[in-house]
C-alpha cells in the first residue's frame, strides 16, 4: 500500500528474428484429424488399453509452395518412437507436407503422460511451433468392471443413470455372471448410449439383460476404481432450472431435520428429465453422520413408480450420494420435490463438538448430473444452503433464537400456519424467488394466523414475518 515492493518474477523468453521474411509466409499446421490405430481419442486424450499398442499419424502442411516442415516432439514417452509412416526416423520427420507416426506399447500399467507435437518451418527456421498436444491415458477399456456402468473407471451413484437409459435391453451374456470387482472379458453388444459407452458395461452382472439386478454391482463395489476418469458436469446459470436443498433457517442441537431437495420452480421448469445424480457434502462436526440419508418418496421424476434409485452415505468422507432414473424410456417435465435429506444435528452432550451459542451449518452440492431421455446432460443451477444451529443448553442463548417463528406445514398445500411463540404478529408477506410481493396479511396482534396458499403455483417462496418491528424470513415449498 505504501509502494514497498513485495516481490517480483523474472522470466526468460526467446525471440526468433528472420531477416527479409516475406509478409506472405505461413506457418505449418496440423492437417486433418489424428489417425489412430489401437487406441481411442477422447477429447485430446489418447486412451490405450492395458498392455495394448497404438500408433498415431500426424500430418503437417505448409501453404507456402516448396517449404519443408520438420515434425518432432517435446516429450519422453518411455519406449515410444516417432518416425515417418515407413518407419524411417528417429524422432524427427522432414518433408514437404510430412506424415509422422508415433507408436507405443502400454507396458507400464496405469500410466498418464502428455506428448507435444511440434513443427519447424525449415525455410525460415521458425522453430518448435506447437501443432498438437495430447494426453496419453492407459485404461482397461475392453473389460467390464461390474458396477462401472458408465465406464468412467469408478463405481458410484452416477452409474445408475446408464442402467435407466438402457433398461430392459438385451445383448450377449458374459461367460460368467459375476459382480466381482475385476476386469471381466465380455462381448461387445454393438450398441451404445450417448457418449459411446457400449451397453456391455451397463449389463453389470453379465446376464445379458439390463435390469434391477445390475444395480447390485454398484452397491457391492461402491467407490472402487480402476484408474479413475473424469466425470462431465453440465454447469448452470440462473436461466437454467434450479436445484436446491432447502434447510430451515435455524434449528437446535439434537433436532431431526428433513430438508426437501427441489428441482425446477415456477419461474424455470425442468424439462424432459430422465434421471439425476448428485453428491452432497456436509459438516460431520455438526451432523451425526450415521443419520444422514436420502429419501426419494414423492419425487415428481418417478411418476407412477417407474424408476430406480440409489443412495449411499459415506460418513468417513462427509459425503452422501444419490441418484434416481426412470425405466420407461420416456422423459418427464415438472418442478418440485425430487428427494429429501434426513439428518440429526449432534447433541452437545456426546462430546463430538465444543459448546457453542450458535454456528452455521453448510450443506453443498459438489457434483450434479441431470440427463435427458437420450442421456444428454441438462444444465441446472445448483444452489447449496446453510442454517444456524443454536445450543440452548448454554447460558448465553442468542437473542435471535429467542424469537421462535413457526411456519408449517412445509411443503404446504392449501393452508399455511404462521405462529409466533411469546410475541404478537404484526404483518406477514409472501414473496417469490425474484423478491416480488405476492401476498400481504396483517398479523392483527395475534400469535397465530393462517394463509390461503391454494392460488399459488408449485414452487419455492419466501415468507417474511414481522414481530415487534423485527423481520424473520422463512422459505417454504408449495405443492
Amino acid at each position: 500500500r505504501n509502494g514497498v515492493e513485495i516481490g517480483k518474477v523474472m522470466r526468460d523468453f526467446e525471440v526468433l528474428c528472420a531477416s527479409g521474411l516475406p509478409g506472405t509466409n505461413t506457418l505449418p499446421v496440423l492437417s486433418g484429424p489424428l489417425h489412430l490405430t489401437g487406441a481411442a481419442l477422447v477429447g485430446n486424450d489418447i486412451v490405450v488399453p492395458f498392455g495394448g499398442s497404438f500408433c498415431a499419424d500426424f500430418h503437417a502442411t505448409d501453404a507456402d509452395a516448396g517449404d519443408a516442415t520438420a515434425i518432432s516432439w517435446m516429450s519422453d514417452l518411455p519406449g515410444a518412437t516417432l518416425t515417418d509412416t515407413f518407419g524411417t526416423g528417429p524422432d524427427t520427420v522432414l518433408a514437404i507436407g510430412p506424415w509422422a507416426r508415433l507408436c507405443w506399447t502400454a507396458t507400464l500399467g496405469a500410466y498418464t503422460d502428455t506428448i507435444t507435437i511440434t513443427a519447424i518451418d525449415t525455410a525460415y527456421q521458425l522453430n518448435n511451433m506447437i501443432i498438437g498436444r495430447y494426453a496419453i491415458r492407459v485404461a482397461d477399456t475392453s473389460r467390464v468392471w461390474p458396477g462401472d456402468a458408465d465406464n468412467n473407471l469408478v463405481a458410484d451413484a452416477f452409474d445408475l443413470l446408464p442402467i435407466g437409459l438402457a433398461f430392459s435391453d438385451i445383448g450377449p451374456a458374459r461367460s460368467s455372471i459375476s459382480n466381482a470387482w475385476a476386469g471381466q472379458p465380455s462381448f461387445s453388444w454393438n450398441d451404445t448410449i450417448v457418449g459411446g459407452v457400449d451397453k456391455k458395461f451397463i449389463d453389470c452382472d453379465g446376464s445379458g439383460l439390463i435390469d434391477n439386478d445390475d444395480t447390485l454391482a454398484i452397491t457391492l463395489n461402491y467407490g472402487l476404481t480402476h484408474t479413475k476418469g473424469n466425470v462431465p458436469v453440465a454447469r448452470g446459470t440462473a436461466t437454467d432450472p434450479l436445484l436446491t436443498l432447502i434447510l430451515p433457517d435455524s434449528a437446535n442441537v439434537g433436532d431431526t431435520i428433513w430438508a426437501p431437495i427441489m428441482l425446477g420452480d415456477a419461474s424455470v421448469m425442468a424439462n424432459n428429465v430422465y434421471g439425476y445424480a448428485f453428491r452432497l457434502h456436509y459438516d460431520a462436526l455438526m451432523i451425526d453422520s450415521s443419520t444422514f440419508w436420502i429419501d426419494f418418496s414423492n419425487s415428481w421424476v418417478a411418476t407412477g413408480g417407474n424408476a430406480i434409485d440409489i443412495a449411499r452415505n459415506q460418513p468417513i468422507l462427509d459425503l452422501c450420494d444419490a441418484a434416481q432414473v426412470r425405466t420407461t424410456h420416456t422423459a418427464v417435465s415438472g418442478m418440485g420435490q425430487i428427494a429429501r435429506a434426513h439428518f440429526v444435528i449432534i447433541d452437545n452432550i456426546d462430546g463430538k463438538r465444543a459448546a457453542l451459542d450458535s454456528a452455521t451449518l453448510n450443506i453443498d452440492f459438489i457434483d450434479v448430473r441431470i440427463i435427458g431421455l437420450n442421456g444428454e446432460l441438462i444444465a441446472v443451477d445448483a444452489q447449496s444452503d446453510s442454517m444456524t444451529v443454536y445450543d440452548r443448553t448454554t447460558d448465553n442463548v442468542s437473542p435471535v433464537a429467542a424469537v421462535a417463528i413457526d411456519v408449517y406445514p412445509n411443503p404446504a398445500h392449501n393452508l399455511l400456519h404462521v405462529k409466533a411463540k411469546g410475541q404478537l404478529l404484526e404483518q406477514v408477506e409472501v414473496l417469490n424467488l425474484q423478491g416480488q410481493l405476492l401476498m400481504h396479511q396483517a398479523g392483527n396482534q395475534a400469535e397465530h394466523i393462517k394463509l390461503d396458499m391454494s392460488e399459488l403455483a408449485q414452487g419455492m417462496y419466501f415468507v417474511r414475518v414481522q414481530t415487534q418491528g423485527n423481520w424473520t424470513v422463512k422459505r417454504i415449498v408449495v405443492e
